[in-house]
């Protein structure tokens, strides 16, 4: 099982890698939005998070991922 943290790292790493923002500074309960990410950028942030930490989201809508925290409870029921 992945940990909260591996998770954190791996979501502020995808952030930063789609915006080329190396400001990002989010914590846990911080919404995505507060970076104007649209829905492409969530799109790629998810990949991203699939591809560094080897899971599959399915089906699942990256509007439903608002926060790292939506990341953490998600990885960790897969």
């Amino acid at each position: 099982m992945k940990t909260a943290d591996e998770i954190r790292e791996a979501v502020i790493h995808s952030i930063k890698k789609v915006t080329s923002r190396d400001d990002v500074m989010l914590e846990n309960g911080g919404l995505f939005e507060d970076y104007a990410l649209d829905s492409l950028d969530r799109m790629s942030i998810m990949i991203e998070v699939e591809i560094q930490l080897k899971v599959d989201f399915d089906d699942l809508d990256p509007g439903e991922l608002n926060c790292i925290n939506d990341y953490i409870t998600c990885v960790q029921k897969l």
